[in-house]
């Protein structure tokens, strides 16, 4: 089961909870993911890092949590919310949208 707390925010896969505080940034979200699906690892296909996942003295180690699920949820930055966070796990949204959006 994969679950990380860091100070106050936590990561799992079924929720992502963050409350970041700078000089001029505050940042608080509140998501779930629903239905999330693994990434599919196996002998032959050995996941998000080929090959290198066989290497036992690497430095690191990735993985995917999910690569299809929904969210819903809230974010604000600097107290101000963007609006509710529902996402169905069919949208496609490029990078460049996800973060205009933020801005």
């Amino acid at each position: 089961m994969f679950s990380v707390t860091i100070g106050g925010n936590h990561f799992s896969i079924d929720r992502i909870s963050v409350d970041l505080s700078f000089e001029d940034l505050s940042l608080k979200a509140e998501v779930l993911n629903h239905n999330p699906t693994p990434f599919p690892v196996t002998l032959t296909s050995p996941g998000i890092m080929g090959w290198f996942s066989y290497v036992p003295f690497m430095e690191c180690n990735h993985g995917v949590v999910s690569t299809h699920h929904g969210l819903q949820g809230t974010v604000e930055i600097n107290g101000k919310p963007i609006s509710p966070l529902v996402l169905p796990p069919t949208l496609k949204l490029p990078v460049k949208a996800m973060w205009t959006g933020l801005s």
